[in-house]
């Protein structure tokens, strides 16, 4: 591109510039005839009504599933507090670390799975069993089509 000349409509293009006032009534005419077409056929229209009541819907949904704030009487953010601070950090805060989850712990697990076997233990022995021994049969679960793995 050449500096200094604007962007816009480039002579190049054609013999005569088009007239853009003319363009721009005949693309608003050519709309209103199709909206006014739209209108006239109940069939359409209602496809059309139903369509855009379906968009609505996801959007509502999308909103609400993002957890996005609608229809907020407040109408979201002012201005002044869209603007950045000076000596602001751009983009949003870091998280901060992630809290510990007992649950993800080894050490937590072993001692759980310690206390479990203590308890299965206990049961097979008030049962009587004592456990399976060497070479017996491995009892079958309650819980049948289940995969272990």
């Amino acid at each position: 591109m050449v500096k200094g000349r604007s962007l816009g409509y480039d002579p190049g293009m054609s013999d005569a510039p088009p007239d853009f006032q003319a363009l721009a009534r005949r693309y608003l005419d050519l709309w209103q005839e199709q909206v006014a077409a739209v209108a006239a056929d109940p069939a359409l229209a209602e496809a059309v009504a139903r369509g855009v009541a379906m968009m609505t819907q996801s959007a509502a949904a999308v909103a609400q599933a993002t957890g996005l704030k609608v229809n907020q009487p407040d109408g979201g953010a002012k201005e002044h507090e869209r603007r950045e601070q000076p000596g602001a950090p751009h983009g949003a805060a870091s998280p901060g670390p992630a809290p510990h989850d007992p649950r993800l712990d080894p050490d937590e697990f072993a001692r759980r799975l310690a206390a479990l076997e203590g308890r299965v233990a206990a049961l097979e022995a008030a049962l009587g069993g004592g456990g399976a021994g060497a070479g017996a049969k491995p009892r079958r679960g309650r819980t049948r089509g289940v995969d272990p793995a």
